[in-house]
């Protein structure tokens, strides 16, 4: 279910799901968002919604700092090219879709009750290939979550087509060199082409630079 959204694992195995646009974030919250979930945005307008699915225990560090920094990468501090950005988590059950009598919510919006945590982050998205219980796939993910093969990017000039033609060479390279090896990319097919549309729509709303 969690494809048709953003997504990825932390380095401790849990599961990061994020919206794509506000109908995803609404849709994202309303169904998947569980009341010991933890729930992470942008302090500003603009950001994907992004749950934190706990498996109903309490989160490590290392997933929550995860989770934040695909909250700050994928929002309009990105777009702007801001380094860094700070991001607020609270409890899914502190989060509602409706605002208190008296209060007005605008749509799309979510209403936090309660106290919120907070985090300063860098914004940094590493896109490559991720094992999942699923198979391999291909994923943008946080630095730090376990990949088999990844290239980070950061807010920067490039614009986004530009650098998706140059991940995917990389990441066919990669494929390519790796097919049949341990690490289970029996499941991926040799030949395999990752799209430049599908790269486009991993990767974070901005222009980007490649770190090296």
């Amino acid at each position: 279910w969690y494809e048709r959204f953003r997504w990825c694992y932390t380095s401790s195995g849990l599961l990061v799901v994020g919206g794509r646009d506000a109908q995803t974030n609404m849709e994202l919250v309303s169904r998947y968002l569980g009341e010991n979930d933890l729930f992470f945005h942008v302090d500003l307008p603009g950001g994907a919604a992004i749950v934190l699915k706990t498996d109903k225990g309490e989160p490590d560090d290392e997933s929550i700092l995860q989770a934040a920094i695909a909250a700050a990468s994928f929002s309009r501090a990105w777009r702007e090219g801001l380094s860094v950005a700070d991001v607020y988590y609270v409890k899914g059950s502190q989060v509602s879709k409706h605002a208190p009598p008296g209060l007005y919510l605008p749509k799309g919006s979510f209403y936090i009750s309660g106290k919120r945590s907070y985090l300063r982050v860098k914004l940094v998205i590493c896109v490559g290939f991720q094992k999942t219980p699923d198979g391999i796939k291909l994923t943008a993910a946080p630095p730090g979550a376990p990949m088999l093969y990844s290239i980070c990017l950061k807010p920067g000039p490039m614009g986004k087509e530009e650098a998706a033609r140059r991940l995917k060479d990389r990441l066919e390279k990669w494929l390519r060199e790796n097919f049949n090896k341990p690490e289970g990319l029996e499941v991926l097919e040799e030949s395999a082409e990752i799209g430049i549309d599908e790269l486009v729509r991993i990767m974070p709303p901005g222009r980007v630079v490649i770190v090296e």
